[in-house]
């Protein structure tokens, strides 16, 4: 079984906390995914990491493919 990856890196500043922020990743062209199957995204938080200890984690809500 080949492992796919699939990358995007971006940036977000001056998010502000119990505040929903909504993220439209356009022209993935590919027929399925493992997000529809319930899989979320990895993110990264440098103030989470330096201040909680919390790296990596998967983390989102209404995810779609």
């Amino acid at each position: 079984m080949a492992m796919q990856t699939q990358w995007y890196y971006f940036r977000v500043t001056n998010t502000r906390r119990n505040q929903t922020y909504k993220f439209n990743l356009v022209n993935l062209i590919k027929p399925d995914s493992l997000y529809n199957q319930g899989m979320k995204p990895l993110i990264y938080s440098k103030k989470n990491a330096e201040q909680k200890s919390i790296g990596w984690h998967r983390c989102g809500t209404d995810i779609r493919y």
